[in-house]
């Protein structure tokens, strides 16, 4: 794909060369003008307008060769170029980093009968009025289990509280504090880890890094192993509470 890809942007390098044929024509135009005005007086004035009328046709001519031929091409490149990067740069095709918007649609469309672990410093983007708050609570609907994880600090606490008498109607939704110690590590990240007990066969984790230039998250895929290592984590403190 990326080849192909080079390769018409090489393509369209060469056809920009190829414009430079009207600017070389002009130049030479001009020299030759500047040589016919130096041999007006052997010549004449009518032969001298007769030779720069014929200069001019022929940079008239070609000009338009250029035109019919290369731009028409070129503008063809061009485009397919643009769908090519496109394509390739799609952020749907991606699936190793997505934004808030891409994840909760990836949430959204999880198995029923399931189970998510949300690890979250502070459960900002879960309480009502936030992007997750409905996902959650259709989730819970359709069967899936949440467990919340969160810090043992006033704002988590009374958020987790929240959380609780807002979806406790829906399904089956637990919030369990943890030791701040887990939160020292990692202050401003959060976990999303999906079907942790691999019962549907589709574990897999996000970890959402916040992002400075605007509001919300990039979530970054997990690799297999450091989501088995944070499952087995998050089960010791789990049993510890």
């Amino acid at each position: 794909m990326l080849n192909n890809l080079f390769s018409k942007c090489r393509t369209i390098s060469m056809l920009g060369t190829s414009l430079w044929v009207p600017v070389v024509v002009a130049s030479l135009t001009c020299i030759l003008g500047l040589l016919l005005s130096t041999i007006q007086n052997q010549i004449g004035i009518l032969s001298l307008i007769s030779g720069l009328v014929l200069v001019m046709a022929i940079q008239f001519i070609s000009i338009i060769l250029v035109l019919e031929k290369v731009v028409p091409y070129s503008v063809d490149q061009i485009g397919s170029l643009r769908d090519e990067i496109n394509r390739v740069i799609d952020k749907n095709s991606i699936n190793f980093l997505l934004d808030n918007e891409q994840l909760s649609d990836f949430e959204n469309k999880f198995p029923p009968q399931s189970e998510i672990w949300l690890v979250s410093n502070d459960l900002g983007e879960d309480i009502p009025g936030e992007m997750f708050f409905n996902v959650v609570r259709e989730n819970l609907k359709k069967g899936i289990s949440y467990t919340f994880f969160y810090p043992k600090t006033f704002e988590a606490r009374a958020r987790a509280q929240q959380l609780s008498e807002n979806h406790k109607t829906f399904g089956d939704i637990k919030c369990i504090a943890l030791s701040e110690d887990f939160f020292f590590l990692v202050p401003r990240m959060d976990f999303a880890i999906y079907d942790p007990l691999n019962r549907l066969n589709k574990r897999c984790g996000y970890m959402g890094l916040p992002n400075p230039e605007k509001s919300g998250r990039y979530h970054c895929f997990m690799e297999h192993k450091f989501v088995d290592l944070l499952i087995g984590k998050l089960q010791t403190l789990f049993h510890g509470c």
